[in-house]
């Protein structure tokens, strides 16, 4: 046996070898950065869907009973009560392809909930429009009434979908860890 037929099959299984390993580097690579950035959607996606549930919540406890509201439309027809629709979607709206990333009950979740913000901006956009005047004040009372169950809607799905998330992906996105967050990069 020749000498370069020796060394030349050790060369082919070296060069395939380095060619496999580099291969499998970088594919590992591709999986943790694939990894780090489903965890950054999740964390942002968190954060967003408790602004916006937190909001909600917050006009709920700052509001009058609805009841209050419902005899004030009953009793004066000029009156519009003001809805300030602000919800915040920047996340959702820039990485909307990217939720196939997450499991199906958690999609559906987070998809449920930005319909529900819609719904309400629908219904918000409805008071200004100058065809709430010629409604009834029964039709304005269910109107209230639906604007009401569109909120307390919203803070529940908002609330489940946090928790879908902190079940898919434990990242301790409590409100303390966001504070963390939050005074680090400040």
């Amino acid at each position: 046996m020749t000498e370069g037929a020796f060394w030349a099959p050790l060369l082919a299984a070296g060069v395939f070898a380095a060619y496999f390993v580099k291969h499998v580097i970088e594919s590992l690579a591709r999986r943790a950065a694939s990894g780090l950035k489903a965890e950054r959607l999740i964390c942002a996606l968190y954060a967003e869907i408790k602004a916006n549930a937190d909001d909600l919540a917050e006009f709920l406890a700052a509001s009058p009973p609805l009841e209050r509201v419902r005899q004030a439309v009953r009793d004066n027809p000029a009156f519009r009560p003001h809805f300030t629709n602000a919800p915040h979607r920047t996340v959702y709206g820039a990485h909307v392809t990217e939720l196939a990333s997450l499991p199906r009950s958690v999609i559906l979740g987070v998809v449920a909930f930005y319909c529900q913000l819609d719904r309400l901006s629908e219904l918000t956009y409805g008071l200004e429009r100058p065809s709430f005047d010629a409604i009834s004040p029964e039709g304005r009372e269910a109107v209230m009434s639906e604007l009401w169950r569109a909120v307390e809607r919203g803070v529940a799905l908002g609330r489940d979908v946090q928790h879908s998330l902190e079940i898919h992906a434990p990242l301790e996105l409590t409100r303390a860890a966001l504070k963390d967050v939050r005074v680090r990069l400040s």
